[in-house]
């Protein structure tokens, strides 16, 4: 799953693209870089970019404006020279995916990287439910069964294999979810344990 992430690196620092270039080809992502915020936006406006590592400030700004144009689309890794608290807070706040101080280490990198991919696969959820949502809204009766299926498939596999039990603990346990156009208003039945 990782070759289906898209990364940008803006930096100017040597020091910095190296060591990224090289974990990051690791794991088979798609890689760019590049050394300031306008040629991050050309390339924003050129190809798809899921994950961006960029450093505090450049030559052209600072890592704000990057997350203001970009963060629809991607999510932003800071590379934190100054080792400033205030900063590294100013990132989170901004949405910032991950504060990485320098030097940082290959296994920050990768584990960075498959936050950015979870997130990614959330993202896509979110937007094929809206679009589904959309379309039951409009579609008929038969059609808005298939489509509930389909999100509840969704939602399964975004919330992994805790969430496809309906609970972790295994504090309660539900019916089987219908089949598609079996008729919606069955209640699950709960078990309760240890209640005499």
């Amino acid at each position: 799953m990782l070759n289906s992430l898209d990364v940008l690196i803006v930096s100017e620092r040597p020091d910095h693209l190296r060591p990224l270039i090289r974990t990051l080809d690791a794991s088979s992502a798609r890689v760019s870089a590049c050394f300031t915020i306008r040629q991050a936006r050309e390339i924003f406006s050129r190809q798809p970019v899921d994950l961006v590592f960029t450093d505090e400030y450049l030559s052209d700004g600072s890592y704000r404006e990057l997350l203001r144009f970009g963060q629809r689309a991607a999510s932003f890794v800071l590379l934190l020279h100054t080792g400033e608290w205030e900063e590294y807070l100013d990132a989170m706040r901004l949405g910032a995916l991950e504060v990485l101080r320098c030097p940082f280490q290959p296994d920050e990198v990768e584990a960075t990287v498959l936050r950015a991919i979870a997130q990614k696969e959330r993202r896509s959820a979110v937007q094929l439910a809206a679009e589904a949502l959309k379309a039951a809204a409009a579609g008929e009766p038969s059609q808005q069964d298939l489509i509930f299926d389909e999100l509840l498939g969704l939602a399964a596999a975004a919330l992994g294999p805790a969430g496809a039990s309906g609970s972790s603990t295994g504090a309660g346990t539900s019916a089987p979810m219908p089949k598609s156009g079996e008729h919606r208003e069955h209640r699950p039945k709960v078990v309760r344990r240890g209640v005499a």
